[in-house]
């Protein structure tokens, strides 16, 4: 059975949002880190390009947190979700939380080669909220502050194991795999 043609001239609205994956660093034991000094101009109150201290205990929440202040000083509705995703789970999207921009570990994101080996490297994921289609000024604003302040306030990296994602939720019923396929080549 073929499914009914969708109505004339109804127009589309989409949702849309991202996920950047990337890398913090913790310094080593033992490592001196004067070829790569922390210090620089101040960003948020931080020096220039923070990366955890060797001594802490905890690394990867001492990390989310720094980065959750960071964001949160310039954009309003950061959260911090400190919990591995179920590797059993598909959908890494929770619909409660599309309104926010959430920071958590990253399962795929790893140091490889090309870091740097005075450091122990740390992935990150970090997810926007879902934007309409009609606030992409707001968007692209909100988006540049937050990500700008993080790159000027903590050491980060990212390599081919840190994807990028974006994602659509349109607000018609009708659209099947076909529909998303042609929207994504327009796009």
């Amino acid at each position: 059975m073929q499914r009914p043609s969708p109505p004339i001239a109804v127009p589309v609205d989409l949702a849309f949002g991202f996920e950047l994956e990337f890398l913090v660093p913790q310094k080593r034991e033992g490592y001196s880190s004067e070829n790569h000094s922390d210090r620089g101009p101040y960003t948020d109150g931080l020096p220039f390009q923070w990366a955890c201290p060797a001594d802490e205990h905890d690394p990867k929440k001492k990390i989310l947190e720094l980065c959750t202040e960071v964001m949160s000083r310039r954009i309003m509705g950061t959260i911090i979700w400190y919990r591995v995703p179920d590797a059993t789970s598909s959908v890494e999207w929770d619909p409660l939380d599309a309104s926010f921009w959430v920071l958590r570990p990253s399962t795929h994101a790893k140091g490889q080669d090309c870091c740097l080996d005075v450091y122990k490297w740390f992935g990150l994921k970090l997810r926007s909220p879902l934007y309409a289609e009609d606030r992409h000024e707001y968007w692209k604003s909100e988006t540049h502050i937050g990500i700008a302040s993080l790159r000027n306030s903590v050491r980060m990296h990212a390599n081919s194991t840190c994807p990028f994602n974006v994602f659509f939720e349109p607000s018609c019923p009708w659209l099947e795999l076909t529909d998303f396929k042609k929207l994504f080549t327009l796009l």
